[in-house]
């Protein structure tokens, strides 16, 4: 079985609806996920990370670039699918699993996306489920791509978009994954029957995650509570079980 751990972030901050109680019981105790809690890095099982959990809604959250800052200030956080690829580094883990990522609008370079960016000079791999549905699908492919990350899919057939229906299918063929290798992003979307139909829900969150900002507080997990609030839970239910199909797939690639 492949080793891998899972990313942090969405689960301490991205899925208001799910309680500490539905992730213990959903996620496979064998599974790692990682943390900072007070400079140490901590990879435990969903048990430990929900004690962490029920103390951090206020917690930061720590990427790839500023872990070692993170670490020598002494602070506590949730790490981002980067940050994680941080952690996998130094234990040698070759895949981090994640859902939603950073992506690209067009002009942007990959140095603009922490995730890319992290990809770009880790020999860690990524799986993922789809670039977040703010982002350009079809530009961020191209850019991780110019920049030497190797993005292949679950499926051979990628519709584009992450929770919600794109405004129109990619078209996109890219290659299946047949094993992780160094500097490959995995996708493995959400499949279109399950994903929000309603884009006005995705334009309303981000409109409110840019106020929210504006205000110190982080534009991600602002827009997934306002598009969770507006959805009665049920894009935090779509992910949660996209971030559970990723572990599972990762486990055989």
């Amino acid at each position: 079985m492949r080793e891998f751990i899972i990313e942090s972030a969405l689960l301490t901050h991205g899925l208001k609806s799910i309680s500490s109680e539905r992730l213990k019981q959903e996620l496979d105790k064998k599974w790692k996920i990682a943390w900072l809690d007070h400079r140490q890095t901590i990879v435990g099982n969903v048990d430990e990370f929900c004690e962490f959990r029920e103390r951090a809604a206020d917690y930061g959250r720590v990427n790839y670039f500023n872990y070692d800052q993170a670490v020598r200030a002494g602070r506590s956080g949730a790490l981002t699918a980067s940050g994680a690829m941080r952690v996998c580094e130094d234990r040698k883990i070759p895949l981090v699993v994640t859902c939603g990522i950073g992506g690209l609008v067009p002009d942007q370079c990959a140095e603009k996306c922490n995730d890319l960016r992290a990809l770009m000079q880790s020999k860690v791999s990524m799986l993922a489920t789809s670039f977040k549905d703010m982002f350009d699908f079809l530009y961020s492919v191209e850019q991780a791509e110019k920049s030497g990350v190797r993005v292949c899919v679950s499926d051979e057939t990628l519709p584009g978009g992450y929770v919600f229906l794109p405004r129109e299918a990619s078209g996109t063929r890219l290659p299946e994954v047949k094993t992780a290798t160094p500097h490959m992003l995995c996708l493995n979307p959400i499949p279109v029957e399950k994903r929000i139909q309603d884009r006005g829900i995705l334009e309303d969150a981000v409109i409110y995650g840019k106020k929210q900002e504006k205000q110190g507080c982080y534009f991600h997990p602002a827009v997934n509570a306002k598009i969770d609030e507006l959805t009665g839970g049920r894009s935090s239910e779509i992910q949660l079980e996209s971030l559970i199909a990723n572990a599972h797939f990762a486990e055989d690639i």
